[in-house]
């Protein structure tokens, strides 16, 4: 059975969402069909199953006969579910919900937030919800607390490509150009992925005229924190999170730069403390 014969989707949440795009965009790449619509939709549609088919059923014709449609269909009629799996899927719902917070101009709402997250929780995750006291449930920030201590993030990563990171955290050519075109999840892994995820920042602040504000840059880095990234954030004080200036700063403390040195030879080594002794001696 071929890659393209076991694809199928559901329409569970977001994160099979995520996964069922990225695995499409895989398959069509394998076979150099990228930019071959038809193959991309035939694709789709043989993979649909559940509630995913019934509601694909639904949909405009124009929007089932193109992928570019189709994806954003796909990305609007799922939003996040969270059902308690693991601590990736809970970093996920964090993201959601703080985006959803700042599309609707409620970042700075805790209770809204609050309100909006207990709408989206399922399964083992709602039994869960529904055990904590009363305060908890009405206060966003005490609520994401409670999130990341029941739904750790295991301290395994996916290994990455040498030349490039899904950060964009390589310092080659190519992964600055990504850098600029594509959103970077920070994930608190090192200084290297700190210095490209500010430079990102940075990169998107220009590109929309927003360099001079400081609120809208530490919003957009707020929504790019994941894992260890994003519990690191969570211990930060308001006027740090609120403030681009202070939050790049407190990220380059947390995250300094390696100190990597090029190795100093012997014959150099010698030099060097001759040299010293000279200027020490006059000799």
């Amino acid at each position: 059975m071929s890659a393209a014969d076991k694809l199928v989707f559901r329409g569970i949440d977001l994160k099979e969402v995520e996964d069922f795009i990225e695995a499409v965009r895989q398959l069509a790449f394998a076979q150099g069909k990228q930019r071959n619509n038809e193959w991309i939709i035939d694709l789709v549609d043989r993979s649909l199953a559940g509630d995913a088919l019934r509601w694909h059923a639904a949909l405009p014709q124009e929007t089932q006969c193109n992928w570019y449609l189709l994806q954003r269909a796909l990305v609007t009629q799922f939003p996040v579910i969270f059902r308690g799996i693991d601590g990736i899927r809970c970093d996920l719902f964090v993201q959601y919900v703080r985006r959803k917070a700042i599309e609707y101009g409620k970042s700075k709402d805790p209770i809204w937030m609050a309100d909006y997250a207990s709408e989206v929780i399922a399964g083992d995750a709602l039994r869960w919800y529904n055990t904590l006291d009363k305060e908890t449930k009405g206060n966003w920030d005490l609520l994401q607390t409670a999130l990341f201590q029941k739904y750790p993030t295991s301290d395994v990563r996916r290994p990455l490509p040498d030349d490039i990171t899904e950060q964009g955290t390589s310092p080659t050519a190519n992964s600055l150009c990504l850098l600029t075109q594509f959103p970077v999840v920070f994930r608190g892994i090192d200084g290297v992925e700190c210095d490209s995820f500010v430079r990102h920042v940075r990169c998107k602040a220009a590109e929309h005229g927003k360099l001079k504000d400081q609120i809208w840059m530490a919003d957009y880095a707020a929504v790019a924190m994941a894992d260890d990234g994003l519990r690191w954030y969570d211990t930060l004080d308001e006027e740090t999170k609120g403030n681009w200036d202070l939050l790049q700063r407190a990220l380059l403390r947390q995250y300094p730069a390696p100190d990597v040195r090029r190795p100093v030879s012997d014959y150099e080594e010698k030099r060097r403390g001759s040299l010293m002794l000279r200027a020490v001696t006059g000799f």
